[in-house]
């Protein structure tokens, strides 16, 4: 009988952690207006101890600006897709997880249900 409602514990904790990952993906889609705003901003992030302006001060403002949200088009669909595919990964493997404790909560009424019986 304990080992039923562990296996009801378990089976909920899992419903709940399988209810709160399809809010992680929209995590990922919170990069882009980090990545906006990192666009303008950063050529002004100086690269060494000694320049003050930045990759801005080897190429104009504009430049810079035109480079890094080229850098951004190229590696925020690569990031978002791939956090997007860990997500779905951990969710199929919590609903495995489901369903093998389903079929051992049956193995177990079965067995219990036929225990009963014999006595």
């Amino acid at each position: 009988m304990s080992t039923l409602l562990h296996i009801d514990r378990e089976e909920k904790q899992l419903r709940e952690q399988l209810a709160k990952l399809p809010r992680k993906k929209w995590k990922f889609l919170g990069r882009i207006p980090l990545c906006i705003l990192f666009i303008f901003i950063g050529p002004y992030i100086p690269l060494r101890h000694n320049t003050m302006m930045g990759y801005m001060g080897y190429m104009g403002y504009w430049e810079a600006v035109t480079a890094t949200t080229i850098l951004f088009l190229v590696l925020l669909p690569f990031s978002i897709y791939f956090g997007i595919k860990e997500v779905n990964e951990e969710m199929l493997d919590v609903e495995r997880k489901l369903i093998r404790l389903k079929y051992k909560r049956k193995e177990l009424e079965v067995a219990q249900s036929s225990t009963l019986q014999d006595q």
